[in-house]
């Protein structure tokens, strides 16, 4: 990132991609299991570890996208990442996972400027380097975490939740604005559909996925890109997440499916076949995520 006011004791955040969840913890049968490379990576003044730290604190909704508690207590929580900045080229326009980090509680605070000097930074900024020294432990602890790659850093299961968690959002956003509720409770319950493959698909991942079963797996981060894009937005391809519109910088997940709430009339008489019509992209990424999850779990869902 480029804040440097961001860099200093001694919290911490994390906005990514749902599925990149099991870089930094595993999941399966065992529960929450922290990597051992993030596990390490020391904290801010040597006060345990900066796994310690980024569990205790929660991401501010308004600031980076809806706010996502860890699932219990010690787990980190995460942000939406999709506000402009330096990862914009790869998460919204090529759909690479990506990932923010980020550091607050300075002193001060500033962007970089041309005028960047150890004086300067400690005037403006703060005396020490603790925050500095956390953000890049903690890079360094997941970049060797996808080094070390003797499974593969997708889990399933938090892209699923994250989808539901997105779906669930939206509902809550059109009642606020009075809309007709009857679209959205049909999406949350086509992404909860495929919750049930999802333990079985991560456990049979973690093991040794045949050749067609990763390319299935790698296929989950690469289906929100959209060939189209957003409309008047034709850069912006993923449907996954985008800039906003107005502010350049703040996070709009789904964005296909927000702008079209956000711009519903509710006294329309066609706003719920409107609605419909704007959120089919997501029924159908739903549908082809249910049949990849499908085969990786190697198991056949009950009959409706």
């Amino acid at each position: 990132g480029d804040r440097v006011g961001m860099l200093l004791p001694p919290l911490f955040e994390a906005n990514e991609l749902p599925d990149w969840v099991l870089v930094v913890h595993a999941t399966g049968a065992c529960g929450y299991v922290p990597s051992a490379f993030i596990a390490a990576a020391p904290g801010p003044h040597g006060a345990g570890s900066a796994l310690d730290v980024w569990s205790k604190i929660k991401i501010d909704a308004k600031s980076d996208g809806v706010k996502t508690d860890g699932a219990s207590a010690g787990e980190p929580s995460y942000g939406d990442l999709g506000g402009g900045s330096d990862h914009v080229a790869f998460w919204c326009h090529a759909g690479i996972p990506s990932i923010s980090l980020s550091a607050g509680g300075s002193e001060g605070t500033s962007y970089h400027s041309n005028y960047d000097t150890v004086a300067w930074y400690r005037a403006t900024v703060g005396h020490d380097y603790a925050a500095a020294q956390l953000v890049t432990g903690i890079t360094n602890a997941i970049l060797a975490e996808l080094a070390d790659a003797r499974s593969e850093h997708i889990s399933c299961d938090a892209l699923v939740t994250d989808c539901i968690r997105q779906a669930e959002g939206l509902a809550k956003l059109a009642a606020e604005r009075k809309l007709p509720s009857a679209p959205f409770v049909a999406l949350v319950r086509v992404f909860g559909y495929c919750r049930q493959f999802t333990t079985a698909a991560d456990e049979r991942m973690a093991k040794s996925p045949t050749a067609d079963e990763l390319k299935r797996l790698h296929r989950l981060t690469t289906m929100w890109v959209s060939d189209a894009g957003l409309p008047n937005r034709p850069w912006f391809r993923n449907l996954y997440a985008a800039t906003d519109r107005y502010s350049g910088y703040a996070t709009e997940a789904w964005p296909l499916a927000r702008e079209a709430v956000e711009d519903a009339d509710p006294a329309d008489p066609g706003v719920q076949q409107a609605l419909f019509l704007a959120l089919a992209p997501y029924y159908l990424l739903a549908r082809e995520l249910k049949q990849e999850l499908w085969v990786l779990s190697d198991r056949r869902p009950p009959a409706k």
